[in-house]
C-alpha cells in the first residue's frame, strides 16, 4: 500500500522568503524516515478562488512549490513522489494550468472532481483536465471524486458506474480516491458519503472489487 499525504501550506510568498524553511525541513525528514514510497499531494486545490489570498497567483505558487521541493532534495528525500492536484473547475475556468510547476518538478498530475452543485457525468466534468493532462508525460491520480447525495440513490449509482467506464478508458489514470465524507455544515450538494446509501454504495463496491483497480490484489 502506498500512502498519499495531502499537505496544506501557508502564504506562498512567505514560503519563498524562507520563513518556513525549518518546518519544511522537519516535514522532509519525517517523510524520509518513513522509508517507503509516499505520494505527496502538496497544497491540493491551490487554484480555488478562496485560496487566492494565500496562493497569490500561479507564478507565486510555482515558486513556493519549487522552493519546497528544493529543500526536500537538500534533505535527500528520495521516497516522495510529488502530486500536483488542482480542481476540475480550474480547467473549466482556464486558470489551473497557471499553477503548474513544470514537468521537471511534478511526478503525478491529479484532479479533484465532484458532481456537487451541478449533476453532470464525470467524463464531462473531467474532460478539460484530461485533454490538458494528455499532453503531459505523467501518470494521473484522481485525488478526490464524489457525487452528492442531493442527486438521489439511482443517479449516484449510475454516475459511479459511468466513472468506472471513464477510468478504464483512460490508461493514463493510475489511481483514484473517493471522498467518503459528509463535512459538517455542508448542504446536501456538499455531502458525499456513500456508506449510508445502499444502491450507491453497491455501485462503489463494484468498483472497489474490480480487479482492474486492484492489480496487486
Amino acid at each position: 500500500m502506498t500512502v498519499m499525504l495531502s499537505w496544506a501550506s501557508g502564504d506562498t510568498r512567505s514560503i519563498v522568503d524562507g520563513h518556513h524553511d525549518e518546518l519544511i525541513r522537519a516535514q522532509a525528514r519525517r517523510v524520509r524516515a518513513a522509508q517507503r514510497p509516499v505520494l505527496l499531494r502538496y497544497r491540493w486545490e491551490m487554484d480555488r478562488p478562496n485560496l487566492r489570498v494565500t496562493m497569490w497567483s500561479g507564478p507565486d505558487f510555482v515558486a513556493a512549490w519549487r522552493h519546497t521541493r528544493r529543500i526536500f532534495d537538500e534533505e535527500r528525500v528520495t521516497n516522495a513522489s510529488w502530486v500536483w492536484c488542482p480542481t476540475a473547475e480550474g480547467f473549466v475556468r482556464g486558470d489551473a494550468p497557471d499553477f503548474y510547476p513544470g514537468d521537471d518538478a511534478v511526478d503525478w498530475t491529479c484532479v479533484d472532481v465532484y458532481a456537487g452543485q451541478r449533476f453532470r457525468p464525470l467524463a464531462e466534468l473531467m474532460d478539460p483536465f484530461l485533454r490538458w493532462a494528455a499532453r503531459r508525460p505523467k501518470p494521473i491520480i484522481v485525488g478526490e471524486f464524489g457525487v452528492a447525495r442531493e442527486w438521489g440513490s439511482a443517479d449516484r449509482a449510475a454516475w459511479l458506474r459511468d466513472a468506472v467506464v471513464l477510468f478504464k478508458a483512460n490508461p493514463q489514470i493510475k489511481a483514484v480516491a473517493y471522498f467518503e465524507s459528509d463535512p459538517d455544515g455542508n448542504p446536501p450538494k456538499g455531502q458525499f458519503q456513500l456508506s449510508d446509501d445502499p444502491p450507491a454504495f453497491a455501485a462503489f463496491t463494484e468498483l472497489a472489487r474490480d480487479p482492474y483497480f486492484n492489480p496487486g490484489g
